[in-house]
């Protein structure tokens, strides 16, 4: 994720085993994890290693496409990396030191019934999928989770390796019919891999061009040469050196008006990337009435983590002001903050939103 740019969000990882990656996901950032395993001792020792990660939980459930269908999940002797939910197949004959030892009874559960008990698909942006054949299943149970995912990186194989599993053609016309590319991919001697496949058109990018505050009134403290107020929030992030920029100077900064009181699902935050530094000091504050704001992300305290767009969730927070500042001496700098109303929050107490340039 870190490599494509893609904002940090909350990752769903079906196939945990012993959730060896905890760790690795804690270090990419505060954002939820959702682990799920099938086999009772492993999910129960999991749950054990994840109590130090608050922001990281634990699901036992064998995954599919369907809730509720009675299967059969197969344990093998290999540390039960290779248990499945589906018959070996070619898997001993390609690795004839595997076999299954036990086996427990099971029903299958959708990623997305378990997941809207806890969390909305805007939580998620990247799934970790390593299911022992079972991939296109658990993919097909991600329902509206899907929807929102920027990245998907999950275990494939030319030919099936156990009986009923899907091929990695399978895999791919599936996630490219929803929108997806492949972008890398690894296959070892005996065909079985890897891949990582990513949205073909980005989520973000979308939101921050069609986003309420494209066009509306800015200001700012100052102007450094000609980077203008109005080069923050013209819905185009990825323009090449294009930015506003106040001089050095205290208490710089940036202020869009949406003209109206607007509920604010998200903020966008594109770092001029050359200097991003130059904004390790910044704030970004909140207000109804343009006097009184309140802060609702301190980078000092958060800060930027990887080449995308920082993203600050406000779950239909109500505001018509939203301001960056620096609270050190320096140049504020930004490629492009975007604000995107919560249509949700609008339709459901019926709150007027003034219409964006791009809508008009």
């Amino acid at each position: 994720m870190n490599e494509f740019g893609f904002p940090r969000g909350g990752i769903i990882h079906v196939g945990a085993n012993n959730a060896l990656e905890c760790k690795f996901y804690n270090a990419y950032g505060k954002v939820p994890v959702a682990f799920f395993e099938a086999m009772p001792d492993v999910f129960a020792k999991s749950k054990e290693t994840l109590e130090r990660f608050p922001l990281q939980r634990i699901f036992h459930a064998c995954c599919a496409d369907v809730d509720g269908k009675p299967v059969t999940f197969n344990i093998s002797n290999s540390r039960g990396m290779a248990s499945s939910m589906l018959p070996a197949g070619r898997l001993t004959e390609l690795h004839p030191g595997i076999h299954y030892i036990d086996k427990v009874e099971m029903k299958t559960s959708r990623v997305e019934t378990i997941l809207r008990q806890h969390y909305t698909p805007e939580d998620f942006n990247l799934a970790v999928i390593d299911t022992q054949g079972a991939d296109l299943l658990v993919l097909k149970g991600f329902g509206a989770f899907l929807d929102r995912l920027e990245g998907i990186y999950v275990e494939i194989s030319e030919e099936p390796l156990y009986e009923g599993g899907a091929r990695f053609d399978e895999i791919r016309q599936y996630l490219v019919d929803k929108g997806f590319v492949l972008t890398k991919m690894y296959y070892n001697a005996v065909f079985w891999g890897n891949a990582f496949f990513t949205r073909r058109a980005p989520i973000y990018l979308h939101e921050t061009r069609s986003a309420v505050s494209v066009g509306k009134p800015v200001s700012m403290s100052s102007t450094h040469l000609t980077y203008k107020a109005e080069n923050g929030n013209d819905g185009n992030p990825l323009q090449r050196h294009k930015l506003f920029s106040t001089k050095s100077q205290k208490d710089a900064w940036w202020k869009v008006d949406l003209e109206a009181l607007t509920p604010i699902k998200k903020i966008y935050l594109f770092d001029y990337a050359p200097q991003a530094a130059r904004s390790a000091s910044m704030v970004v504050e909140v207000s109804e009435d343009g006097e009184t704001f309140d802060i609702v992300y301190d980078r000092k305290v958060t800060p930027r983590l990887g080449a995308g767009p920082t993203v600050i969730h406000l779950a239909g927070r109500k505001a018509r002001w939203v301001r960056a500042r620096l609270t050190d001496r320096e140049y504020l700098q930004m490629q492009q903050i975007a604000v995107v109303a919560d249509d949700e929050a609008v339709a459901r107490h019926g709150m007027g939103v003034a219409k964006t340039q791009a809508a008009v």
